[in-house]
Parts: C-alpha cells; structure tokens; sequence
C-alpha cells in the first residue's frame, strides 16, 4: 500500500514538473522546505521554488523520469523517507544533449491529511 501511495505522488510530481505545470508543481511541497543539493548547497522553501521556477522557464528542455525499482521508503510518525534515482534529461545544454542518473532522498510529511515534500537531499551530479 506505501508502495502504490508514494508511486502515485511521485508520477504525478514528475509529470507536473515534466508538463511544466508550476502551480500544481508547488503543492508537492510543503511552505517550510529545505532542499540540500551537493552541487548548490542549502536552500529554503522561497529560494528552491525560485530555482524550480527558473527551470520550468529555461529555453531548454528539460524532464525527469523515476526509476521505479529504486524506490526504498520507510514510513514513520507521519513521515515517508525515500531514497530513489531519477532520470535527469537535459536538452539544448551546451548546444548536445546530456542525461544524468541522480540520487536523491524526499521527507514526505502529512500536513492537514496530504503528503508533501517537506525536505529535498539531491546529490550524484
């Protein structure tokens, strides 16, 4: 049952990033997230959705697709803690296509009876 309900969130999270739906994109998120990236460092709810914003609005596509077996998720105290891969593709960077495999763990927290990502661990770049 965890399995299908994270399943679930993460299709429709990815597809709101990769259809470039920002709205929707941001009520995945709760308003106090913090995301660490190893290639960026430490960021705040207000700077991470100004990242993401920036990205839905590039000139370059770009899109990311979960690798459903890497899902490892353990579920505690109102919390989901899920380490995963992702596939990054990025078009038109540099003038040549790139795509990365990238690691990253969610916190998931139930806020008012919805899942959302309260914290974002990215690193593998």
């Amino acid at each position: 049952m965890l399995y299908q309900s994270i399943h679930l969130k993460y299709s429709l999270l990815f597809e709101t990033f990769n259809t470039r739906k920002f709205q929707k994109f941001q009520s995945f998120f709760s308003r106090d997230l913090e995301t660490c990236q190893d290639n960026s460092g430490v960021r705040n709810s207000q700077q991470s959705m100004e990242d993401f914003n920036r990205l839905f609005h590039g000139n370059y596509v770009l899109s990311r697709k979960l690798v459903k077996e890497s899902i490892k998720s353990v579920s505690d105290k109102g919390f989901w803690r899920n380490r995963n891969l992702a596939t990054h593709f990025s078009y038109n960077e540099n003038d040549k296509p790139d795509c990365g495999t990238f690691k990253f763990v969610h916190n998931w927290q139930n806020e008012n009876e919805t899942w959302k990502i309260k914290r974002i661990i990215t690193y593998g770049h």
